[in-house]
C-alpha cells in the first residue's frame, strides 16, 4: 500500500447547529487520478474562528468515482485549526419607542422589541433593546432613532454568541410637559395702572 496524508481543507460556514463541513480533505501522493471523496467535520458546532477540522473516515476512489481504491493506501489523517463558523443573522419585528414627557434630557423612551425569528431547530435566544439618545432634549418627534439590540442565551441550547441581530430604528416622541402658572398674591397703592 502507498503511504499518504489526508489533510482537512479550510472551511467557513454560518452557524447551523451542526459540525459538518462542506469542504473535502486533500490527499498527497494519490495515484492515477484517485481522489478523496470523504468529508470532514468541526470540533464543535459553535461560532468561532479557530475550529479544528478533522477528515472523516477517508474514502478514496478512482477518477470516475466507480471503484473504491481506499485499500491501496495507508492513510494518516491531518487536522487544521482554521475552521470558521460565523454567527447566524436573526430577524426581528418592528420595535416601538415609548413616548416620554419633556424632562430636559435627550434620553429616549423605553423600547419594546419585536418578535425574534430565524433560529436553528428548537433553539431560542432573547433580545433586549435600547434606543439611542435623541438629537435634542426638546419636545417633538424623532424619526429613525437607532435601536440597539443585545442578545441573551435562551432555551433549547440557544447561545447568544451563535447569532447576531442588526440594529433597528423607530420613531421616538418627547411630549410637551404641562405646567400650571398661578398668579401670586400682590398688594400695592392705587396708581391708575394694572401692573
Amino acid at each position: 500500500t502507498r503511504l499518504i496524508t489526508v489533510t482537512a481543507a479550510a472551511n467557513t460556514k454560518q452557524y447551523d447547529g451542526m459540525t459538518s463541513a462542506a469542504a473535502t480533505p486533500t490527499g498527497n501522493a494519490l495515484q492515477n487520478g484517485d481522489v478523496v471523496t470523504s468529508g470532514e467535520s468541526y470540533d464543535n458546532e459553535n461560532v468561532g474562528t479557530t475550529h479544528v477540522l478533522t477528515p472523516a473516515t477517508v474514502v478514496i476512489k478512482n477518477s470516475a468515482l466507480t471503484v473504491d481504491e481506499t485499500a491501496n493506501y495507508t492513510i494518516t489523517p491531518a487536522t487544521i485549526a482554521t475552521g470558521i463558523i460565523n454567527p447566524l443573522a436573526l430577524t426581528i419585528g418592528v420595535p416601538t419607542i415609548a413616548s416620554k414627557l419633556y424632562d430636559g434630557t435627550e434620553k429616549a423612551g423605553a423600547v419594546k422589541a419585536g418578535t425574534l425569528s430565524g433560529f436553528v431547530g428548537s433553539e431560542t435566544v432573547t433580545a433586549t433593546a435600547m434606543a439611542a439618545d435623541y438629537s435634542s432634549a426638546n419636545a417633538g418627534s424623532y424619526p429613525n432613532d437607532t435601536v440597539i439590540y443585545t442578545l441573551h442565551d435562551g432555551s433549547g441550547g440557544g447561545l447568544a454568541a451563535n447569532y447576531n441581530l442588526a440594529n433597528g430604528s423607530a420613531t421616538g416622541v418627547i411630549q410637551q410637559l404641562a405646567v400650571t402658572v398661578t398668579a401670586a398674591h400682590d398688594r400695592k397703592q392705587y396708581d391708575r395702572t394694572t401692573t
